[in-house]
């Protein structure tokens, strides 16, 4: 074993056996003194908690966290409990560009930003809890009601599956037939689609529900004047996106 100071011989004798093996088994490394940059640079990749001292102290260290982060080509989403300090700090050093934030009264928030129909139809289905039992064939009526959106030139977004008009639905596809936007037989397989999963749409418009009241204002929607943002199109442009998740 090889010791690069007499203090740290002393320091190696004078720690008990126990305290030792604990010290490695909890992983811990002892940097001694080092500066805050050169340390972050060769840790940023890893899980980090930066706790105690004053909000601007830490917003110091996660700054400079996140320039590694962004700098080595990393995706970086921050979620932040109201610390609305972080994200207008993070715009100055990055630019405004390159950082979309998200909080309770953004009204630019559009999870499905980017996404085709089935991936945004997997967002849904992935994420809704146990606790609704919801089955696999809701799966067909979503896929019914995103190809009932496109014939009327309405993107699957967010906003238009939490705004769907469920209980007509099938009356929304004769109006769409009728008005020679689906042909018979793109209707005929949209009414059997729906037929299929029609039992699962309350669960769909409980959970939908829900979760938009934990968003509050941050869901875009087609009457707000504020273009929509998403994790995806963010991350997928080489961007930082911040989102506050205090409300």
């Amino acid at each position: 074993m090889a010791f690069n100071s007499l203090l740290n011989v002393a320091k190696y004798f004078l720690t008990s056996k126990s305290e030792r093996i604990n010290a490695r088994n909890r992983n811990i490394r002892e940097c001694g003194k080092i500066d805050m940059q050169d340390y972050l640079q060769n840790t940023f990749y890893v899980n980090t908690i930066v706790s105690g001292t004053a909000q601007f102290v830490r917003n110091i260290v996660l700054k400079t966290q996140i320039q590694c982060a962004a700098a080595a080509g990393l995706p970086v989403v921050i979620l932040h409990s109201n610390n609305m300090q972080l994200p207008a700090e993070i715009v100055q050093f990055i630019g405004q560009s390159h950082v979309s934030i998200v909080h309770s009264s953004s009204e630019n928030f559009a999870p499905f930003l980017g996404l085709d129909d089935q991936e945004a139809i997997d967002v849904i289905l992935d994420s809704i809890p146990e606790k609704y039992d919801v089955k696999q064939n809701a799966r067909y009526y979503l896929e019914a009601v995103a190809s009932l959106m496109k014939a009327n030139r309405m993107a699957p977004s967010f906003h238009n599956f939490l705004t769907c008009p469920h209980d007509t639905v099938l009356d929304r596809v004769d109006q769409s037939l009728l008005a020679g936007k689906l042909s018979d037989a793109s209707a005929q397989t949209l009414r059997s689609k729906i037929m299929i999963g029609q039992g699962e749409h309350f669960k769909i418009d409980s959970y939908l529900h829900n979760l938009s009241k934990q968003m509050g204002r941050a869901v875009h929607n087609k009457k707000t004047a504020k273009p929509p943002i998403s994790i995806y199109e963010t991350l997928n442009k080489g961007g930082v996106i911040a989102i506050d998740v205090g409300p």
